[in-house]
């Protein structure tokens, strides 16, 4: 019984993330039938970047899951990190968007997603740390859900 209920559970977690990434793949689905080429190019740079910024914080979910207070002791300690790292990305966005002939702007809006990357994390971890699963999967279904209403 203790086996099928924790099938269960994964399975939940499980479709959370395919439906997360369906979502995501619907959003590139949609941008690369809209868009022109080059300003294709330029959000798929873009969402590489988001990529670099997101992954590693994620991993913040790990420990955060295996130890749900640590979610809250070192939400001040993530959310200084991720305001250094997105400041570093704005000083630099005029130089690298000239280096990597990406417009400014796109290195700015990921300079301000940074903050909020290992915040996430953390929190996501704990919920699922928690036995909350549903919210868990929530939030992965809804940022798919907001690009594709923003977007």
């Amino acid at each position: 019984m203790q086996v099928g209920r924790l099938a269960g559970e994964q399975l939940v977690v499980a479709g959370g993330q395919l439906g997360a990434g369906l979502g995501n793949l619907v959003f590139s689905l949609v941008a690369a039938r809209l868009l022109a080429p080059s300003a294709f190019a330029q959000l798929a740079a873009f969402l590489a970047l988001y990529l670099l910024i997101h992954v590693p914080a994620g991993s913040l979910s790990a420990g955060s899951a295996l130890s749900p207070g640590l979610a809250a002791r070192a939400r001040r300690r993530a959310l200084i990190a991720g305001a250094a790292a997105g400041g570093a990305l704005a000083v630099l966005a005029i130089p690298l968007g000239a280096l990597l002939d990406l417009s400014p702007v796109l290195l700015l809006a990921a300079a301000a997603a940074a903050p909020a990357a290992p915040l996430l994390a953390l929190d996501r971890g704990r919920l699922y740390g928690l036995g909350r699963r549903t919210r868990a999967v929530g939030s992965l279904l809804a940022e798919p859900s907001v690009r594709l209403t923003l977007g």
